[in-house]
């Protein structure tokens, strides 16, 4: 039996064909399963950047604590009056965490309803100064019916060492 040269090129088209189909199949489900990994590599290290971020946070809280020559803490409450000027509030303390080498952060959550903004600024300034300094978290401002006013939803940490009175 002869083979011309003809059938034989259409056999190794053919057959390369097949191998390119077979390695491109590959390369895709590879790449579906490689970037799933990257995906969550990518997640875990937005974490890893947000906690290096609160740790900053919670170093220079320290630093702040043990350069100032009075260590007496001074309650947040103490501000209740300057936000609760023209609304009503609610702190809520949402617990206190270990931080490290037995200092804690501590985090509260105010929500006062009719709030004039304009008081917020100095509120701020004043948590900033106390001892140990509340620093905000989070804020969440939902305008009301008045220009420059409405609810404001707060969060505060502060780090402080727990055998401070």
């Amino acid at each position: 039996m002869k083979i011309n040269k003809f059938s034989v090129s259409w056999i190794i088209a053919l057959t390369l064909m097949a191998l390119g189909t077979a390695l491109l199949w590959h390369a895709f489900s590879t790449a579906r399963t490689t970037e799933k990994r990257l995906l969550r590599k990518q997640d875990t290290l937005k974490t890893l950047w947000m906690l290096r971020a609160q740790a900053l946070q919670d170093e220079a809280a320290m630093q702040r604590y043990n350069a100032s020559p009075d260590k007496s803490r001074q309650p947040i409450e103490n501000l209740r009056p300057l936000l609760e000027q023209s609304g009503a509030s609610q702190w809520t303390p949402l617990g206190t965490e270990p931080v490290t080498d037995g200092w804690n952060r501590e985090t509260i959550r105010i929500s006062v309803t009719n709030l004039n903004f304009a008081v917020l600024t100095d509120f701020f300034n004043q948590a900033a100064t106390m001892q140990p300094p509340w620093i905000l978290q989070a804020i969440d401002l939902n305008p009301g019916p008045s220009s420059g006013a409405g609810k404001a939803i707060l969060i505060l940490a502060s780090i402080h060492a727990p055998q401070a009175p």
